[in-house]
């Protein structure tokens, strides 16, 4: 049965798929095209197909899910808007700021 791999880097999840790899002659391979955001960090394995505890059989592909990392902040419109909200309460910035 496929074993539990998520939170672990490609690589990890590479070396502890290794015996299962050898027993059923599996194939593994990284969806980078399907790559989803996620609170993990990137690159790290999100989901597999077959999911943890599913049946694998000889000649099978593993495929791992990884993750881009959280969903980017936009920084930039955050900061402008906390920088106007000082400057109306009359703090002010060094012009290199």
């Amino acid at each position: 049965a496929m074993i539990d791999v998520t939170g672990k880097t490609e690589a990890e999840a590479r070396i502890a798929l290794r015996e299962l790899k050898d027993q059923y002659d599996l194939t593994i391979e990284a969806l980078e095209e399907d790559q989803k955001y996620d609170d993990m960090d990137a690159g790290k394995v999100i989901s597999t197909t077959p999911a943890e505890g599913e049946p694998l059989k000889e000649g099978d592909t593993v495929y791992l899910v990884l993750s881009k990392g959280p969903e980017p902040v936009t920084v930039p419109v955050l900061l402008t808007t906390a920088v106007f909200a000082l400057e109306l309460l009359h703090v002010t910035f060094p012009d290199t700021f």
